[in-house]
């Protein structure tokens, strides 16, 4: 009783603070200050065809389905001592599936959700942040399988502000149960993560921050009492800190302690690292960069050290040449080898106004590499080596002599495996594997994706190499008008044979031109790339078109083909084609017209694969009533194969 007589006096008192502070405030122990919500109703109809092996699979599919939704605003005494937001929804939906080759049936689904979200005293030094969702989901399969679904998420954030220790604490809990009722098998994942940052000034100079994070990870499929749950456990600590050196200049000195801890019951992982980076501007014309990265590693029984040092000096003469020195040492030591890195390399580049709007731009670049390598012939296992994939590169793993059957291939966090024939291709190429994305797949054009691998490297060497990089460009007219060439080459010196070691010499030309004109724009592009590993021809040519008319149509047109004139060898070459195009017709604010169309293909030696998809879609809405329709068409063509499918769909949503 006496707690609660405390915690009262502590509420009133703070009540009176912020009543104090509105002289029209009337407390209240609960007032809604906001309630709205909608009612909808949808249907669809699809169906679609697939030709394979003069097989002919027609499918016919609709659905109808009804949700209402509610989200409230409301508050506890005063809107600073306690907001509370609630939001609440359901939706149930059937659908029905009529093919000529499989069995028909229908499916009833519901889904439904309740959201909290809390803010105690959020206008004080000490806040709180708290939530919880709940979501629930059943579907039911005609005469197949019964699955429910069921999600909470819950947590908080505690903020302590003061000039002392400021402090943020961080806890969620996520956790997943899918259950199949026919056959009791029982999928269970469940997250809990605490963290807790911490930023500081020290001065007007200095700043420091800390974070300090563990994650659980619980997951286990069952459908019976001795199936071992797998277990993980993350730790990661963080130690940042800048510090300016100097008064007037900006000389900065910015450290990152960083340990990061993995552990399973079948493996574990340890790093930890320490990064130091100098910055300094010593004239106004001239800075140096220095910096020092230390990384120990342990997986499993393996243990890598590596260390890098490098420093650079950049001289600025007025805007228009820039210059560049650097001196890079790496070290690396594994329990199978050791190897040292040592670049010395320079950087120019020229830029100068000309006539007619026009800039003239002048780079050089040399490199000139030395690698000492010390171990026996043995596999070495790689994990997350990233690649950036293109279209319009080859991609080359960087080691030779790969096991193919231990390649894995990730997204950028590692949480996604692609699959190869879906989302990729390998392509073996003398001692290479070359990887080349599937349009359509989950690899997007121009992304980052992680490798684990084995390979065989090579017994101890010495190499010596040195790479060349020059270039020019001319722009008249405001870049209207663009010419540009560049050329590159990498050779070795005395160079010698060795078993699981291959160098790779080149020599590459690359020239175009770029034109814009108004409403369009284009160009075209011719690679020469002239290798011992992977020759290839490239031809890049792309027009785009975009404007408005009438102020009301949005339009906008793109072609862009990559032909491979060659690769590797004569008679082998390789095409891709994309084609994009949309319409956008406001009529008011309130109703629009949409129209996107996308045709790709992609030609590899005897395989032809081609895409064309298409969605209309109208929004109108009258006073709080919405109305959106839409038509989808889809047809993909690939190895004899022919699928197509159509599909329209129209929503009406309510809101008050």
């Amino acid at each position: 009783m006496k707690r609660l007589n405390l915690i009262c006096v502590i509420l009133g008192l703070y009540a009176g603070v912020v009543t104090a502070q509105n002289g029209n405030f009337k407390p209240s122990y609960w007032r809604l200050t906001q309630l709205s919500g909608n009612v909808s109703l949808s249907g669809t109809y699809n169906e679609g065809n697939n030709i394979l092996s003069g097989i002919n699979d027609e499918t016919q599919n609709s659905s109808l389905s009804g949700a209402i939704s509610l989200f409230t605003k409301s508050y506890i005494y005063h809107p600073n001592l306690l907001s509370l937001d609630i939001s609440g929804s359901y939706e149930p939906k059937i659908m029905n599936y009529q093919a000529i080759v499989r069995p028909d049936f229908s499916t009833t689904n519901s889904q439904r959700f309740i959201r909290m979200n809390t803010q105690i005293m959020k206008r004080t030094n000490y806040s709180v942040q708290t939530f919880y969702n709940y979501n629930e989901s059943y579907s039911n399969r005609e005469n197949f399988a019964s699955i429910k679904s069921v999600s909470r998420y819950y947590g908080g954030v505690f903020n302590f502000r003061n000039t002392s220790i400021p402090l943020t604490l961080n806890y969620s809990n996520s956790k997943q149960d899918q259950l199949e009722v026919e056959s009791n098998r029982q999928l269970v994942r469940e997250e809990e993560r605490l963290e807790t940052v911490s930023n500081k000034d020290y001065g007007k100079k200095n700043h420091a921050s800390l974070t300090l994070n563990r994650t659980l990870y619980k997951n286990k499929i069952s459908n019976a009492n001795n199936v071992p749950t797998f277990v993980s456990e993350v730790y990661n600590f963080t130690l940042n800190n800048t510090l300016n050196l100097a008064k007037e200049k900006e000389v900065l000195l910015r450290s990152r302690l960083n340990y990061y801890s993995f552990n399973t019951r079948l493996n574990d992982q340890e790093r930890m690292s320490f990064n130091n980076t100098f910055n300094a501007e010593l004239t106004n014309r001239l800075t140096l960069s220095s910096q020092y990265n230390f990384n120990l590693q342990h997986l499993g029984e393996d243990t890598e050290t590596n260390y890098q040092i490098n420093n650079a000096l950049t001289h600025r003469l007025y805007e228009s040449l820039v210059s560049n020195i650097s001196i890079n040492y790496n070290a690396q030591k594994h329990a199978l080898f050791s190897q040292s890195l040592r670049l010395l390399s320079a950087n120019f580049s020229y830029t100068k106004k000309i006539p007619f709007k026009g800039k003239l731009r002048l780079n050089y670049a040399y490199r000139n590499t030395l690698v000492d390598r010390e171990g026996e012939i043995a596999i070495i296992p790689v994990y997350n080596e990233s690649y950036y994939i293109s279209d319009s590169q080859i991609i080359l793993l960087e080691n030779s002599d790969v096991d193919i059957e231990t390649l894995v291939i990730k997204d950028a966090t590692g949480s996604i495996i692609y699959q190869e024939g879906i989302d990729y291709y390998l392509i073996v190429l003398g001692d290479f594997i070359e990887i080349q994305r599937v349009p359509g797949g989950l690899i997007t054009n121009n992304s980052s994706i992680l490798l684990d691998y084995s390979f065989i490297q090579p017994e101890s060497y010495k190499l010596a190499n040195s790479a060349i990089n020059y270039g020019a460009s001319i722009e008249f007219l405001t870049s209207k008008i663009q010419v540009f060439y560049n050329y590159s080459s990498k050779k070795y010196h005395d160079p010698r044979q060795m078993p699981y070691l291959k160098l790779d010499f080149y020599k590459r030309q690359k020239y175009g031109t770029k034109l814009k004109a108004g409403f369009i724009n284009g160009g075209v592009e011719y690679d020469d790339f002239k290798s011992n590993i992977v020759p290839f021809k490239l031809l890049n040519y792309y027009v785009n078109m975009k404007g408005v008319l009438l102020k009301k149509l949005n339009y906008s047109l793109t072609y862009n083909r990559i032909n491979y004139l060659m690769i590797a060898e004569e008679g082998r070459t390789q095409q891709f084609e994309y084609l994009t195009g949309n319409l956008a017709y406001a009529f008011n604010y309130k109703t629009n017209l949409n129209m996107d169309v996308a045709y790709r293909s992609q030609e590899v030696d005897a395989l032809d694969i081609g895409w064309l998809t298409g969605r209309l879609s109208f929004r109108t809405r009258f006073n709080q009533l919405e109305v959106k329709t839409e038509l989808n068409y889809y047809n993909k063509t690939f190895d004899g194969q022919d699928s197509n499918f159509m599909g329209a769909s129209i929503q009406l949503i309510r809101k008050f």
